[in-house]
Formats: C-alpha cells, sequence, structure tokens
C-alpha cells in the first residue's frame, strides 16, 4: 500500500485563489543629494578593496551604490524616512 499525500491529509500546493496581493511596492526615498553621496562613499569603497588597502569587508560599497541606483533604501523604508522631495 502506498502512502499519498491525501491519505495523510497533506496539501501539497497551497490554494491561492482567495490571497491577496502580498506584492512589494518600492517607493523611491532617495533624494538627489543622498544618492550621489551613496555613489561616491560605494565606489570609493570598492576601490579601496580592489587596490588591498582595505579587506574584503570595503566591498560593503556596493550596498550604496545598489540602493543609489535603485532610488530606495530598506532601512530608509522601515523607519519611514524620505530625502526626497518629489516622492
Amino acid at each position: 500500500m502506498s502512502l499519498t499525500s491525501a491519505r495523510l491529509g497533506v496539501t501539497l500546493a497551497p490554494r491561492l485563489k482567495n490571497r491577496k496581493d502580498t506584492t512589494m511596492k518600492f517607493t523611491a526615498n532617495l533624494g538627489s543629494a543622498d544618492r550621489i553621496i551613496r555613489i561616491i562613499l560605494g565606489v570609493a569603497l570598492i576601490g579601496l578593496t580592489l587596490t588591498g588597502t582595505i579587506g574584503a569587508w570595503g566591498l560593503i560599497g556596493i550596498v550604496p551604490v545598489v540602493t543609489a541606483f535603485l532610488k530606495f533604501c530598506p532601512a530608509y523604508a522601515i523607519f519611514g524616512l524620505r530625502t526626497c522631495e518629489e516622492c
């Protein structure tokens, strides 16, 4: 006798027809000055890492560069901060 999901009372795939839309919307929360500062500092950290001046921790500079290009900072969203006038 084989065990099937129906006999065990296990649902293998949840039903999504009554589920609310749970997509996250990224609203811009970074202003121009904030973005420029993030790009400069991020590129500087990455550059220092590539030249061997600082260790691999300098690769954390990728984070401010990415957030600057996306115009969205998750930490700002958590604390409800915005540095842009147009958003």
